[in-house]
C-alpha cells in the first residue's frame, strides 16, 4: 500500500490545524493572557511537522484512493489531529496530563 497520498492529506490537515490554532494565541496576547505562548508553540510544531509530511509524501498528480487507503486515511488523520490538538491543553496553565488532554481534544 501506498502511505504517500495518506501521509500528504493528513500533513495537509494537520498544516491546517496550526493556522486555525494562530486564532486563539492572537486573541490570547491581545488579551494579555499568557496562554498566547502555548498556542504559538503549538502551532509551529505542528505547523513545521504538517509541512514536512505534505512536502515529503508529495506524489506526481492527483491520485485516487482506495478503500483501504480511506480507511487508513480517516483513522490517522482522526488520531494525528487529536494529538497536536492536545498540545495546548498539556503545556498551558491547566496542566492536564496527556490522557486528559486527548480527551478534551478528542471531545470538542
Amino acid at each position: 500500500m501506498d502511505f504517500r497520498p495518506i501521509l500528504m492529506i493528513v500533513g495537509t490537515l494537520l498544516a491546517t490545524l496550526a493556522l486555525v490554532m494562530c486564532v486563539p494565541a492572537v486573541v490570547d496576547a491581545s488579551l494579555g493572557n499568557p496562554d498566547w505562548e502555548v498556542f504559538a508553540a503549538s502551532a509551529g510544531v505542528t505547523l513545521f511537522l504538517g509541512v514536512a509530511m505534505a512536502l515529503t509524501a508529495t506524489t506526481g498528480g492527483v491520485r485516487n484512493l482506495s478503500v483501504r487507503q480511506a480507511f487508513v486515511m480517516t483513522t490517522l488523520t482522526w488520531v494525528a489531529l487529536t494529538v497536536f490538538a492536545s498540545f495546548p491543553f498539556m503545556f498551558s496553565e491547566r496542566d492536564l496530563s496527556f490522557t486528559d488532554a486527548f480527551f478534551e481534544a478528542m471531545s470538542g
